[in-house]
């Protein structure tokens, strides 16, 4: 009968469990668990959404400011040290990342109807649901950006119905 040498782990390792053992002291470690978890408690609580408050939801649709935010966008361009110049290019800018994002999001409904009519199966469904949930996404994208847009040519922060009224003439309005 012979006898096994117990195998030993390799030198890498051991050298590093000693340097671990040697460096870190327990008080350390405690500190670094404490962090840890008061940071993940921080990020949860940022995490966790507001109640859904009606008044605000109403502020931001119909507008916050009485002058229809002429003031606020006049102080925050102050502030910001903005030329005329730059102004119109970020309009510039918001307009053509609009566009873009609307045209993908027809490329993407598009590309998934044709999945859906084309393919067969249950991976055509899937990406042909998937894409149509795609596009949403590309809309929502797009109209934000041409909020943008709109909010900077008009000089304003205006709410998002003045927006819909002004854009796609609402309530048989031009």
């Amino acid at each position: 009968m012979t006898k096994e040498k117990p195998t030993k782990a390799p030198l890498l390792s051991r050298v590093g469990q000693w340097g671990k053992n040697r460096f870190r002291k327990p008080e350390l470690i405690a500190q670094s668990r404490r962090n840890v978890s008061s940071a993940t408690a921080a990020a949860l609580g940022a995490m966790k959404p507001a109640a859904f408050d009606r008044s605000e939801f109403m502020k931001g649709y119909h507008g916050r400011y009485p002058d229809g935010g002429r003031a606020r966008f006049a102080e925050v361009v102050s502030d910001s040290k903005l030329s005329e110049a730059h102004i119109r290019g970020m309009a510039i800018q918001h307009f053509r990342i609009a566009l873009a994002f609307a045209a993908a999001s027809v490329a993407s409904i598009g590309f998934g109807l044709y999945t859906l009519i084309v393919g067969t199966g249950l991976l055509s469904l899937l990406s042909g649901v998937s894409l149509g949930a795609v596009f949403f996404l590309f809309l929502a994208l797009a109209i934000r950006h041409d909020f943008s847009s709109w909010q900077i040519n008009a000089r304003r922060f205006g709410g998002l119905s003045e927006y819909l009224d002004a854009r796609f003439g609402s309530n048989g309005k031009p």
